[in-house]
């Protein structure tokens, strides 16, 4: 009695296999869309009558999980929703909400096999690069038993497949290729102080910036509905000249000193976007050296008396003062001392001045041992 049950129970099994007619019918082996660890995917299709228990099968020898009614198509993605990786890149992320359940593989992008078996079944797919969907963000598909490059860009996961164009008598296939062309945008910042690299503007008062952004938009300029700077927060709509977009905004000399980013946005009835550009907002430099000569009776090996450099600092920036004698001939830089807590040569350390500050300083000249002689030359006291 044992022996006829499990005859009976074996070949109940046997005639599900036949059934469930599963088979791989598309592959995503290297996509372009993102890392290959979250874009692969395989999408297989139930051509049975029956609906199959997928606990029941294997893809290249890991358990999946999940049921495929008859006539339908799944999609096996190796990410389906993005995990704690250190990207936002998944399936979903990209190809939307199909019917789709997470798997266990990793696909070569070069040649490889895939495998899906029950253990009485399988389907055995060899692929390889030469065949097409080669990093380009196509798919391969099965049609007609040959595997080809899909026709639609990122595949038709979980649907029928783009080579699949077989048409009726009276019908006619439509592709339509519609194309968000967003708006190009650049600008040009109009105010700029100083003749370096990059624009500078120097906090002197209150600062009027002014802008000009030029947009190409591909339904052209009526298509615009507005352009906008962004900065520190805050929004300044630009105002159309003809071709161009321009406006300002006012910033105050209080202001932090540091580089500053301004961006312009472009919007149409499509979308928007976006680019910047950055300034430096620097301080005022405005150093007044109030001794204009200074003139020394010595003879050779003298010390001299002890004359007052008077500075001050009447910018908005703290500022590094440096002095250095030239043109003094026989005199050498190392003879010419100023007293900065102690008698030093004068190019050898400078000091901090700060806004509105006023310093003297002392300076004094040592003579060598040199023939009578008038000896003439410059101090710079210079900042920065």
């Amino acid at each position: 009695m044992k022996k006829i049950a499990l005859f009976f129970v074996s070949i109940l099994l046997l005639a599900t296999i036949a059934k469930a007619d599963l088979s791989v019918t598309e592959i995503m082996y290297n996509p372009n869309q993102a890392d290959d660890t979250d874009a692969e995917w395989i999408e297989i299709f139930n051509n049975g009558l029956e609906v199959v228990d997928l606990s029941r099968w294997m893809l290249n020898g890991n358990h999946l999980e999940s049921f495929l009614d008859p006539k339908q198509y799944l999609v096996i993605a190796r990410e389906l929703i993005d995990s704690d990786d250190a990207d936002i890149d998944s399936f979903q992320s990209i190809w939307g909400s199909v019917k789709a359940i997470d798997g266990t593989f990793s696909l070569s992008n070069t040649e490889g096999s895939i495998n899906l078996t029950n253990g009485g079944e399988s389907d055995y797919v060899i692929y390889h690069n030469s065949m097409g969907a080669n990093g380009n963000g196509y798919s391969l598909e099965l049609f007609n038993g040959t595997w080809n490059e899909s026709l639609k860009l990122g595949g038709t996961p979980s649907a029928k497949n783009s080579l699949d164009n077989s048409l009726a008598n009276n019908e006619i296939s439509l592709t339509l290729n519609v194309q968000n062309v967003l708006p190009e945008v650049n600008f040009e910042i109009l105010t700029d102080d100083l003749e370096d690299v990059g624009i500078q503007i120097i906090a002197n008062d209150t600062r009027e910036i002014k802008l000009r952004a030029y947009v190409n938009d591909a339904n052209g300029l009526e298509d615009i509905i507005k352009v906008s700077a962004e900065f520190n927060d805050k929004q300044i709509n630009l105002t159309r000249i003809n071709e161009t977009f321009e406006g300002s905004f006012q910033i105050n000399k209080e202001l932090e000193k540091k580089i500053y980013e301004i961006k312009i946005t472009a919007f149409d009835s499509l979308g928007n976007s976006s680019t910047k550009k950055e300034f430096e907002f620097i301080g005022v430099l405005a150093t007044i050296l109030e001794t204009t000569n200074l003139n020394f009776n010595l003879v050779p090996g003298q010390i001299s008396e002890e004359k007052t450099i008077a500075i001050t600092n009447n910018g908005t920036k703290t500022v590094h003062v440096n002095s250095t004698a030239i043109n003094t001939r026989e005199i050498p830089e190392k003879n010419i001392e100023i007293f900065l807590d102690s008698w030093q040569p004068i190019n050898k350390q400078g000091f901090i001045l700060e806004p509105n500050e006023r310093k003297e300083l002392l300076i004094r000249i040592k003579v060598p041992n040199i023939k009578s002689n008038v000896f003439e030359g410059k101090i710079r006291v210079t900042s920065k």
